[in-house]
């Protein structure tokens, strides 16, 4: 069988889509059922990549407008048909992959994450959205606004939840170095990781700097420790000073996806009060590394924590509940792993991912 995925960017790049991405790729090419896999990224990779696995062709584009990735996919469909399974890898890829499908006669899975799909993201998205053949979603709450304003069955809709790698995420001393270079000694440490963006501010940076500097006077030895970059980071900064709480929070700035692990073990408390996740694949890196951690009460962040230990969901702009939860979860300690969490290890992606492909109808031919 032949399969051809859509999609943003995977290897070489960052943050929660790439890492689906490339977990989806090697489910695909774990699955001997497929003799090739021919992944189109849309955006040149930001950082360096190897080790690709055997079966996937995943040719690094030019800088190219939109219309030449559509133009580029076409192409590819043409060359490839027929084929079996075309995967489309964010929603604004549809029409594109509509296209694609129709030429290769491949069955059309649509992925969806947050955000990007809670809302129609164009006039004629709720037509497109009927070539669709399956929809897999990260999360039931993106699922569920997807059908609202969709109108397409829920029985099209599969939950398909990030994962994560359990060995190489795991608890651990704090190293030394990092310790030293952050001048963390001897302080309890809150942890956010995410992109400074300014167009979202959803995070709960500035609600977390806000309870800090309530907390300060009652636990001496607490910082905020934020890791992550973006055109929001001047903003924090200044809303820290204007706080006081400059020499409390600490931006440690982007991280690699390979070191992130040691900045985790850092940390005494995950704190992710979001307003707007699709999914959170940090709480799970948190709880990996055996953190306590707190997120939001909306999105697809609650299921991720529902029913998890050592865990607690927030609404989302209550300072009074933040401030609550951070004062019951430091006394927690870290080291202790959820054992909830194999739910979201990778072999139960590629065992779910499976099982959806299978449901599909054969190929259009």
């Amino acid at each position: 069988m032949k399969a051809m995925v859509l999609l943003t960017d995977a290897y070489g790049g960052y943050g929660g889509i790439a890492k689906f991405n490339r977990d989806l790729l090697e489910a695909l090419a774990a699955d001997d059922r497929y003799g090739r896999i021919l992944a189109l990224p849309r955006l040149r990779p930001k950082l360096r990549f190897s080790d690709l696995p055997d079966g996937l062709d995943y040719p690094v584009p030019r800088r190219e407008s939109r219309v030449g990735y559509a133009i580029r996919a076409l192409l590819e469909s043409l060359r490839n048909r027929p084929s079996d399974l075309l995967i489309c890898g964010h929603i604004r890829l549809l029409p594109v992959a509509r296209s694609c499908a129709r030429i290769s006669g491949a069955q059309l899975v649509l992925v969806v994450h947050g955000i990007d799909a809670w809302e129609a993201p164009g006039p004629r998205f709720e037509k497109w959205m009927r070539s669709v053949d399956m929809v897999l979603s990260v999360s039931r709450f993106t699922a569920e606004r997807l059908i609202g304003w969709s109108g397409i069955s829920p029985e099209r809709c599969q939950i398909l939840p990030n994962t994560i790698d359990l060995q190489h995420f795991s608890p651990g001393p704090p190293a030394s170095e990092l310790v030293e270079r952050l001048n963390l000694a001897g302080k309890k440490v809150l942890l956010t990781v995410g992109r400074l963006d300014s167009r979202e501010q959803t995070k709960g940076f500035d609600e977390t700097i806000e309870v800090l500097a309530r907390l300060g006077g009652q636990i001496p030895e607490l910082v905020y420790l934020i890791v992550g970059d973006g055109d929001d980071r001047l903003r924090l900064e200044q809303l820290a000073r204007s706080r006081g709480m400059s020499d409390r929070v600490i931006f440690a700035g982007y991280v690699a996806e390979t070191d992130k692990v040691s900045y985790f073990r850092l940390a005494d408390v995950y704190v992710m009060p979001s307003r707007s996740e699709g999914f959170g694949i940090a709480y799970l890196e948190a709880l990996a590394c055996g953190l306590p951690v707190i997120g939001g009460e909306h999105g697809g962040g609650k299921e991720v924590l529902a029913g998890m230990e050592r865990a607690l969901a927030v609404p989302p702009l209550d300072n009074g509940a933040l401030e609550a939860a951070i004062t019951q979860m430091l006394p927690l300690g870290t080291g202790l792993v959820p054992p909830q969490l194999s739910n979201f290890g990778i072999d139960c992606f590629r065992r779910r991912l499976k099982h959806y492909l299978d449901r599909l109808p054969a190929p259009r031919g």
